[in-house]
């Protein structure tokens, strides 16, 4: 069974590798912390970041196309007025 740590200690572990030239090993020695956990850590705060990346570009997306919706019905509105005084 995985023994629970603190969200403060899993961000100080993971901080330690991303910010420094230590590795995984050795800041889990340092810590009292199993590799496999640590590494398992990072893998989570990754995928957290890329999911965060993805959130963030499907929302501006979803704006864009609305606003390029918008426009095409005005568009198709002008388009269909000049239609008819060409007639």
């Amino acid at each position: 069974m995985n023994k629970p740590y603190a969200q403060d200690t899993k961000d100080l572990a993971i901080k330690k590798i991303l910010n420094s030239e230590k590795r995984v090993p050795e800041v889990a020695s340092e810590l009292g912390i199993s590799s496999s956990t640590l590494y398992r850590w990072i893998k989570l705060k990754r995928e957290e970041k890329n999911n965060s990346k993805s959130k963030f570009l499907m929302k501006k997306l979803e704006s864009r196309l609305e606003e390029i919706s918008e426009e095409r019905e005005v568009l198709l509105k002008a388009a269909s007025i000049l239609a008819r005084e060409i007639r």
